[in-house]
């Protein structure tokens, strides 16, 4: 029902609400006829009044952050389940094809502290107000988790960002950046805050505001973000118990006005058709603000006939996801040919392809898709509008001698018989847009549960899905070919969802030459149109059909794509304005600072042109943006130290970034590589016993640690090896694996990447016993704690479970090891949480917060009784 709430945010009074990000920028000058916040928050009803103000970002039509023209909706089209319509808006395209700059129009920062600060202002003044406590708290719960959204939103758009809690006039002064880790503890903060306020159930009347289930699932996705895996099933496993949420029998109900808030909808924004009608292009502030929704109109087709309207079709599906629906058909006997939601995803004529589903009329049985298809293909008019004047499309594949023709459907209103526009179009504007469904905490609760090993829990989540896709359930094992299923199954059941570029940065992010090239594939595929001409009784030619012609190469700009394309710059704008606020990527503008602008590299260079350095080089502990601004420096540098092994190669952890594209970046430039942490911080010399085993079985007169050597001294571009060496054995026998080296083979490199994976199913804490972080002002071995956790727990030496025959003995083992590794005065139990080991760590590990896990775990083994 879309009743009393939605009005309040049509109201819209709110004039205390004074709206900044991190500079004046963002102010509004107050009007001295409206209230005050003296005067405004006094009462329940402004108090309500005010908490409308803090969800109406959301659901501005144009350049909302959710809104048709500016909003992410467009900027999906990164992800490789769409394709942009030609000829869009300029600074749009400039994001789509990655020339953006920092001076591109912004098209979100600003709309995210609007209701950041909106957030910071109810948080702040409601608490003041005098009326019904419980009623006030989940209030306030409310707005700290739109404030937690809109940070979550910050780090995966931005990454870096502006952390302000209070509002402007509380706080005036400037902030500088923070950190995506800090950015996102800060959505944690807020969400764990609206979880503890928030109800479980609302009534009807209160549709579309919050519940604990929607603070609960984003608190997970948020723990998915940064990693910490066991935290995000955990926080899943809650709202998959006893919340009620469930999949829809039909997919296609989560896309309908006529089946909103149904069993599925964790979290939906809430449209309606009341308002102007003629604020259709505005941004709802008026007290008649337009209450519709718009997406219809850029997703829908151009459509003809009477009493129906068409949308403006700026997206396209990708070649690769029509690939991937077609990829897969049903069993035999079953009510369509393929995965059924194709059918509420893409447009397109099932009789083409012999499909046994009926041909179907849309828009209330008007529009068959063959005119449909024309309709928007063709150039109208003056030839501004239509697939074809744009010059191409993607290609999609030629199923069983016909050429495909999809189109796309979600969000398209397709069964509305007034079509798709948003003029004069109630019916086609009140549908709800969902941002949280069940399906997606399903996704990702089946991607914690691979990333601790629980792989039967991962293919329970992904089977759920796919049997209500019509597909039979499969019986996968190995992380590997789980992941291939689980981001083939996100693809297909969030396309054109807002979800795709996120999860593809978040997967490949710290490998950007990898993301490139997987989407450069994805995207190249397109093809040329024909226009066929005719003349017709007046002797002009009059354009009657079209055919696709030559195939081309148009990768959307990936072929130019890099590491600082992976989150939008801050508006340079906002830069300008704000003193402590420095342009991203990370550490540029601090490195000009330290090492350019005080003439620090003027005078290294000129010290090795008079020859008292004879190499000039760095050591590499950064991000890959600095990496990468290093490198495009016109300095010639005479050696690069990078961390290398073979677990690194492809899998780095935390921050760090894949050796495999530092040492290539190297290469190409024929810089050589000095190699440091061969060995990971001496992981790589002490592995599980089943490994030991697995690499004696190859070479059993060679050492553990010669295996590692061997790797980081095989590849031509490496200058020198690292080796930290305690006893004369190490010396020893590096001297044997180097005098001379055997380069490994390629079969021997394939063997270690496997011997990789095989350590990864055991998710260790990341040190590398560096001791950055000693000494412990409180006298605790940090190191030897992480290190012992990691051997005899992370490495699998103690079961999980207290039925297993080898837990007792496993158990004793750790017990006593862990008295002897660490005396009980610097074990775990004695951190306080000072966080003054935090900053030193290279890993960006939560000390404190692993030291407790551990103490709770070793206090866990004492106290059971076998």
């Amino acid at each position: 029902m879309k009743k009393n709430f939605i009005k309040y945010i049509a109201a819209l009074a709110v004039a205390p609400m004074l709206l900044s990000s991190c500079s004046d920028d963002f102010l509004n000058e107050i009007d001295p006829n409206r209230q005050t916040p003296t005067t405004f928050w006094t009462s329940e009803d402004n108090v309500m009044k005010g908490l409308s103000a803090v969800y109406n970002p959301f659901r501005r039509m144009t350049s909302g952050y959710y809104g048709g023209l500016e909003g992410i909706m467009h900027l999906q089209m990164r992800g490789d389940d769409l394709y942009p319509t030609r000829g869009e808006e300029p600074y749009i395209w400039e994001y789509l094809s990655f020339v953006n700059t920092t001076n591109t129009k912004d098209l979100s920062w600003g709309n995210i502290y609007e209701g950041i600060q909106m957030a910071n202002e109810f948080i702040y003044r409601a608490a003041t107000v005098d009326m019904d406590e419980t009623k006030r708290e989940q209030m306030i719960g409310e707005a700290y988790f739109l404030r937690g959204f809109w940070y979550f939103r910050l780090r995966t758009d931005y990454r870096d960002a502006v952390i302000r809690t209070l509002p402007q006039d509380a706080d005036p002064e400037t902030h500088g950046l923070s950190s995506g880790d800090e950015v996102l503890e800060q959505a944690i903060s807020d969400f764990k805050e609206a979880k503890s306020r928030l109800p479980k159930l609302r009534s009807s009347d209160e549709n579309g505001r919050v519940t604990q289930g929607a603070a609960i699932a984003m608190l997970g996705k948020a723990y998915i973000w940064k990693g910490d895996y066991q935290a995000a099933k955990d926080e899943f496993e809650i709202i998959m118990n006893g919340y009620g949420y469930d999949l829809t029998q039909k997919y296609e109900d989560n896309f309908r006005d006529d089946t909103e808030f149904n069993a599925e909808s964790i979290w939906e924004i809430n449209y309606d058709a009341k308002g102007n009608s003629g604020d259709a292009w505005g941004n709802g502030t008026s007290d008649d603000s337009f209450m519709g929704n718009n997406l219809a109109h850029y997703f829908g087709p151009t459509l003809k006939g009477e009493n129906i309207g068409g949308g403006w079709y700026k997206m396209q599906p990708s070649l690769y996801l029509i690939k991937e629906f077609i990829s897969e058909q049903r069993p035999e006997g079953s009510d369509s040919k393929w995965d059924k939601r194709l059918y509420t995803t893409c447009f397109f004529k099932y009789s083409d392809f012999g499909d046994v589903k009926p041909d179907e009329k849309f828009y209330g049985g008007k529009v068959e898709f063959d005119d449909m298809f024309k309709w928007t293909v063709l150039p109208e008019g003056d030839g501004k509008y239509g697939i074809a004047k744009q010059g191409y499309a993607p290609a999609y594949p030629v199923i069983e001698g016909v050429q495909g023709r999809f189109m796309m459907k979600k969000f398209a209103a397709w069964w509305v018989p007034t079509g798709c526009t948003m003029y004069s179009n109630d019916a086609g504007r009140i549908n709800n847009l969902r941002i949280m469904r069940f399906a997606e905490v399903l996704l990702l609760h089946a991607e914690a549960c691979l990333e601790t090993n629980d792989e039967s829990g991962a293919m329970k989540d992904i089977n759920r899905i796919r049997v209500r896709a019509g597909l039979p359930e499969k019986n996968l094992s190995g992380k590997d070919a789980i992941m291939t299923e689980l981001q083939k199954q996100k693809l297909l059941e969030f396309a054109g969802e807002n979800i795709r570029w996120d999860d593809m940065v978040r997967w490949y992010g710290n490998d950007p030459a990898k993301l490139k090239a997987i989407m450069h594939e994805r995207k190249t595929d397109s093809q040329h149109y024909e226009l066929i001409y005719e003349e017709n009784e007046s002797g002009e030619k009059e354009l009657v059909g079209y055919k696709p012609t030559d195939r081309i190469s148009d990768t959307q700009g990936f072929d130019h794509f890099e590491a600082k394309f992976l989150y939008f710059p801050i508006p340079q704008a906002e830069v300008d304005a704000n003193l402590n606020l420095e342009q991203k990527p990370e550490g540029i503008k601090t490195f000009h600072d330290r090492y350019i602008d005080n003439g620090v590299l003027d005078f290294l260079l000129k010290e090795r042109e008079e020859g008292r350095i004879r190499n000039l080089g760095w050591s590499f502990h950064g991000s890959v943006e600095v990496f990468d601004y290093l490198l495009s420096l016109d300095v010639k540098w005479d050696f690069v130290q990078i961390q290398m092994n073979y677990v690194d190669w492809r899998h780095a952890s935390g921050r760090n970034v894949n050796a495999e594209y530092l040492y290539g970046e190297l290469a190409k430039r024929g810089i050589p590589a000095v190699i440091m942490e061969p060995l990971l911080g001496g992981r790589l010399s002490k592995l599980n016993d089943h490994l030991v085993a697995r690499l004696k079985q190859r070479r059993p007169e060679n050492s553990v640690a010669s295996w590692a050597f061997r790797f980081a001294g095989t590849y031509p571009n490496v200058l020198c090896v690292l080796s930290g060496m305690t006893y004369m054995e190490h010396l020893q026998d590096n001297l044997r694996t180097y005098s001379p080296l055997e380069p490994l083979n390629e079969e021997e490199k394939e063997f270690l990447e496997e011997t990789a994976q095989l350590m990864l199913k055991f998710p260790t804490i990341p040190c590398n016993d560096c001791k950055y972080c000693m000494p412990c002002p409180y006298g605790l071995d940090i190191p030897a704690i992480l290190v012992h956790y990691n051997k005899c727990v992370n490495e699998g030496n103690v079961p999980k479970s207290s039925q297993d025959e080898n837990y007792r003995r496993a158990r004793r083992a750790f017990l006593i090891g862990y008295d002897r590794s660490v005396p009980k005065l610097r074990q775990a139990s004695h951190c306080t949480g000072c966080n003054q080991c935090n900053p030193h760590c290279p890993q960006s590990i939560d000390i404190p917060k692993e030291l407790h896990r551990i103490d709770a775990y070793v206090e866990q083994l004492k106290q059971e009784t076998l």
